[in-house]
């Protein structure tokens, strides 16, 4: 007859040969023979667990705990089988007693941590994962939870590091990828964000779990038939419903469609635990009944939901209560919905001001002159630039309107074509003709890919017009369209809108005013200094009396005048900008003096503008 110390020898060799039901067999033979032995209970707690037979495990490791309280492992893995059930709450009082028993207990500082995120606890979740991360520096996943935390808080820079050392650690991590693609994507780096997916898509592959990150990522870079088909694959597997119906919404609001999007809408916030987001949608297509106001101003004040939602929520309201004239409680809700979204993405605006410097410093004219038979010469590009909010999307659409011309929608091309050049803006110097060239011919090649019979092809990047110095040097027969609009106007559009991605700026009225002055400086350098061929189209003046600026704009881009261009928003396309409400509806002075409603409050940082050097 066996002895007890054979029957765990034998246990323990099938178990490692895989023969489960039999290697738990002899520990049960075993444990009969010592049934007051917690190391031998914990031991097939253990077994039982990896091999997915949970509630043997729980049944013996409790039994385990009742012999023996003091024993950290047990605990653990208590914590473990918990975790594994779903129940995080539990789970989170067992890793807990873990480290009471035993603080160095490393591996149970990143499960506490996980756990109580998971349940909706960050704060604390994040004080463990700190100290997981300190413990274990070189474990990914730590740092990936940690990322997810920081990300939820509205930490965003601060996640974007964790993120790239969990990448750091283990390049393939692939929920690390996603959700860092996701952070890059709603900041405006949209060629990072696509890469990082495409890298994944293609190996290993994307799992289910994260086809609705993906759906979301792909339509911020607009990759709109591919997100479409993985919101599709999240519907019929029955996966991350509410996500995926949210991106659905966000697809069918591009191409105008706003009546499926309200459905998709009101699905989401019926089945979701924090709709604020749908509701701001839902308020930004003007679908937002006023009924809605009580339930958007508790979770604006409502401490327990994430600066996001929070933001949602106050965005939301402030539009109800701008449409029914209650100014002055509306722009208390928008300083509020800014303030949370200051949070989440916090704004560098003196590095941007001074990176402008900087290339103003090296696009001079003596620089434009030598270069200027240097580049792709082809004809056909037009690049649309302007404050972002400023009239650059009615312009895009007024050119979408005539046959000969392609409209790109706002690009990442020209960022891109900057990230190869290195020591950025200084090292342009070191480009020679033919690497000018080069550069050039790869720039023209991916703006006018997608381009059918139409001669021209748009890029509408507001933010290029830092690049226009750079545009000209590799494509100096480009058309350069500058949009520009009254101070005051621009300043509330950019500070009433929740922007699905960047520009951060517009969360803080101080920025806005410092931005707004080094763009007007920029573009007097590209425009007074350097002399380049920039055609200016006035907002204010456009949308008062449309045809002869329409007229002028299509002459300078090198077509003749097309009477479908008066009428853009019969123009069917996909618009992915904060303007697509406005595009859809016919050109009109509706907004010109918007800003009035509020010119107590904005007044001061308008007079700021007006009074700037760089207005003068």
């Amino acid at each position: 007859m066996n002895s007890p110390a054979q029957f765990v020898t034998q246990a323990r060799g099938l178990a490692q040969s895989g023969r489960y039901d039999a290697a738990r067999a002899a520990y049960r033979q075993a444990i009969a023979a010592m049934p007051r032995n917690p190391e031998l209970l914990l031991e097939l707690g253990v077994r039982a667990g990896q091999h997915g037979d949970l509630a043997t495990a729980r049944r013996t490791l409790e039994k385990a705990m009742k012999l023996d309280r003091g024993d950290a492992n047990v605990h653990f893995n208590l914590g473990q089988i918990a975790k594994q059930e779903g129940q995080n709450e539990r789970a989170a009082q067992y890793f807990r007693q873990t480290l009471q028993l035993d603080p160095d207990y490393h591996e149970a500082l990143f499960d506490l941590g996980e756990c109580l995120y998971l349940g909706g606890h960050t704060e604390d979740a994040l004080s463990m994962l700190d100290k997981a991360a300190q413990a274990t520096p070189h474990d990914a996943e730590v740092h990936h939870v940690r990322a997810l935390a920081l990300d939820y808080l509205g930490r965003r820079v601060e996640a974007v590091a964790a993120y790239r050392r969990a990448l750091e650690l283990d390049p393939g991590h692939v929920n690390a990828n996603l959700n860092l693609a996701l952070v890059e994507a709603e900041a405006g780096a949209l060629w990072v964000a696509q890469e990082l997916v495409d890298k994944i898509e293609a190996d290993p592959g994307i799992p289910p779990e994260g086809y609705a990150l993906v759906a979301r990522v792909l339509h911020l870079v607009g990759e709109q038939e591919r997100a479409a088909a993985y919101v599709d694959r999240c519907l019929k597997g029955n996966i991350n419903v509410t996500d995926a119906l949210m991106t659905r919404a966000n697809i069918a609001i591009d191409v105008g469609d706003f009546s499926a999007a309200e459905i998709d809408l009101r699905r989401v916030i019926a089945k979701s635990g924090d709709p604020a987001r749908a509701y701001y949608r839902l308020a930004f297509i003007r679908r937002l009944e006023p009924e809605a106001a009580s339930r958007l101003k508790r979770w604006g004040e409502d401490a327990a939901l994430p600066a996001g939602s929070r933001a949602s929520a106050c965005f939301a309201l402030y539009s109800l209560l701008d449409r029914a004239g209650d100014y002055d409680r509306a722009f208390e809700v928008l300083e509020r919905a800014n303030a949370f979204k200051a949070q989440i993405s916090p704004a560098n605006t003196r590095q941007q001001v001074d990176m402008a410097r900087r290339i103003a410093k090296t696009f001079t004219p003596d620089f434009m002159a030598e270069r200027a038979s240097w580049g792709c010469q082809k004809p056909g590009a037009v690049y649309i630039v302007g404050m972002p909010r400023s009239g650059t999307t009615l312009t895009e659409q007024i050119l979408a309107a005539h046959p000969r011309i392609f409209a790109g929608g706002e690009r990442p091309d020209v960022a891109r074509t900057r990230m190869q050049i290195a020591n950025w803006p200084e090292g342009v110097a070191a480009l020679d003709a033919p690497a000018t060239g080069r550069l050039g011919a790869e720039l023209y090649a991916t703006l006018t890919a997608k381009r059918g019979e139409e001669d021209f092809a748009t890029d509408k990047a507001p933010g290029n017009y830092v690049f226009l110095g750079l545009i000209h040097n590799l494509l100096p027969q480009a058309k350069l369209v500058y949009v520009r609009r009254h101070p005051g106007a621009n300043m509330l559009s950019l500070y009433e809108r929740n922007f699905l991605r960047g520009p951060n700026y517009s969360y803080n009225l101080n920025d806005i005013v410092e931005t707004y002055r080094g763009h007007v400086a920029t573009m007097q350098h590209w425009i007074s200094t350097c002399r380049l061929p920039v055609h200016t189209v006035d907002y204010e003046a456009l949308v008062t009396d449309p045809e002869p600026h329409i007229r002028a704009l299509l002459d300078y881009v090198g077509v003749e005048f097309h009477p479908d261009c008066l009428k853009p928003e019969q123009v069917e396309r996909v618009v992915k900008t904060a303007s697509i409400w406005q595009v859809r509806q016919p050109i009109t002075t509706a907004s010109i003096d918007r800003w009035k409603r509020y010119e107590r409050q904005l007044g001061p940082y308008v007079r700021a503008l007006e009074e700037s050097p760089c207005n003068e």
